[in-house]
């Protein structure tokens, strides 16, 4: 998941739950986005196989989850 190219646009997408942020025209614009909204993005020590990330993106309900 993490963020994917969709036609020509970028949407970041929740690797715990799948939702996503509105579509973003650059990548650079979907990492600021991610930010604005508080999701995190860690670096993996893996690549994950479905997507080829090196990154976890996750928004701010998974992290709450995560934390409890």
């Amino acid at each position: 998941m993490s963020i994917e190219r969709v036609g020509g646009q970028f949407v970041p997408v929740c690797d715990y739950c799948g939702c996503e942020l509105p579509p973003s025209d650059t990548y650079a614009s979907a990492i600021i986005a991610m930010r604005r909204e508080q999701w995190t993005r860690s670096r993996r020590d893996y690549e994950n196989i479905e997507t080829g990330s090196h990154f976890e993106d996750i928004c701010p309900e998974c992290q709450e989850l995560e934390n409890e």
